[in-house]
């Protein structure tokens, strides 16, 4: 299976190993991101003095997750760039058509199951709360506008 966002065009091993390389310091920022959303609850209830008990478990929650991801991520991707077999069939992998293929129509899927539901959020919810409303036609807007620009930008590339 090909993540989301994984799918790259490499000729060469070193290439692959160089993009590889880049993707782990954004693993590294996701674990920063990780530890800032442990810190949260803790800057909310000393510095503003917001107590939220529920709150705080879902930031610790969240951190925990993002913490645990970006470390098995980057553990996987030390190990590919230190075995020359695995990092040729990893670049193999993620450079196949048909893997490609298949995560474009997965990625499709979910975006419209995502607007979708937001449409539904605002339809059910937005009657009697007015900020589920906004936000969720700000997202829904965010959503549409993304794809138009991105499609405008790699349409003129291509």
């Amino acid at each position: 299976m090909i993540g989301l966002f994984c799918s790259v065009n490499t000729k060469s091993d070193k290439e692959y190993g160089a993009i590889l390389r880049k993707k782990m310091v954004l693993f590294g920022i996701i674990f920063l991101m990780g530890i800032i959303s442990l810190l949260i609850p803790t800057i909310s209830e000393s510095i503003l003095k917001i107590n939220n008990l529920v709150g705080a478990y879902y930031y610790y929650g969240f951190g925990s997750g993002l913490i645990f991801a970006s470390v098995i991520l980057i553990f996987k991707t030390v190990n590919i760039l230190k075995n020359p077999l695995k990092l040729k069939s990893e670049r193999i992998r993620q450079g196949d058509e048909r893997n490609k293929n298949i995560s474009l129509k997965s990625a499709r899927i979910a975006l419209g199951i995502l607007a979708l539901a937001m449409v539904l959020i605002i339809m059910t919810r937005g009657i009697t709360n007015p900020e589920i409303r906004m936000l969720m036609g700000k997202l829904l807007l965010l959503l549409l506008l993304s794809y138009t620009i991105s499609y405008r930008v790699l349409d003129r590339k291509e």
